[in-house]
């Protein structure tokens, strides 16, 4: 979910999960993402945690909040709450769904700050046709249609 690589159908399967196991499963993950997330760059810190910075953490902290909705929350208003907080920390506008399909892709690049003008930049240059496509496969949910997961 960090990066915007999975769907709302993988929230779908989570929930699914939380729903006949019970909730402290999503308890377990979550302590476990954030220990490894702590370890991220491990070797180059002794004491305490080079990639939980400023930005790094409050991505995290963000996660935390829209995963621990998913027993009471739809799959979708888990999934793009959390990629339009994403947007909207990087300053981007969130309000159409070509600006939802870019905040999803800043995620999917793990644009900070600093790269959200050449990523729009980069979006602007494209053509409709090829923003449609981009569009089309960005939103898409794995639900309703099919959709691409990201893996790392």
């Amino acid at each position: 979910l960090l990066q915007g690589e999975n769907t709302p159908s993988q929230v779908e399967l989570l929930k699914n999960s939380i729903s006949s196991r019970g909730e402290t499963l999503l308890k377990v993950l979550l302590l476990c993402q954030v220990g490894v997330m702590c370890g991220v760059m491990g070797v180059q810190e002794q004491q305490g945690s080079a990639f939980m910075d400023e930005t790094n953490s409050a991505n995290i902290l963000a996660a935390i909040s829209f995963l621990r909705m998913a027993a009471s929350s739809s799959s979708h208003a888990v999934y793009w709450g959390y990629i339009l907080s994403r947007g909207r920390r990087l300053h981007l506008p969130c309000a159409e769904l070509d600006e939802v399909a870019l905040c999803r892709l800043a995620c999917l690049c793990r644009a900070g700050p600093a790269d959200t003008g050449a990523l729009q930049d980069a979006w602007d240059a494209l053509s409709t046709g090829v923003r449609r496509t981009l569009i089309d496969n960005l939103l898409a949910d794995g639900i309703r249609e099919t959709a691409f997961v990201f893996t790392f």
